[in-house]
């Protein structure tokens, strides 16, 4: 199956090249035609929400519980 393609103009490349998010095509009359999507994974912000000293702090605490992931698995399963 021969799926049709769009070929971006100059503008629009330019457009989509600063894209790290999904974002709406929009017609002139506003109706949302569809969304692109980055192709570039490594091109979105994928950054923690946390600084790094919160994620330190963090794996140095021992008072925490800790869980492997077979043991969060089978708790998942047991819900």
């Amino acid at each position: 199956m021969n799926l049709p393609f769009i070929i971006a103009d100059e503008k629009l490349l330019a457009m989509l090249e600063q894209v790290t998010e999904p974002v709406p095509i929009c017609a002139p009359d506003g109706r949302v035609l569809a969304y692109a999507s980055p192709a570039k994974p490594a091109r979105l912000k994928l950054e923690p929400q946390i600084s790094e000293e919160e994620i330190q702090r963090r794996l140095a605490d021992t008072t925490s519980p800790r869980y492997t992931t077979a043991e969060v698995l089978k708790h998942l399963r047991s819900l």
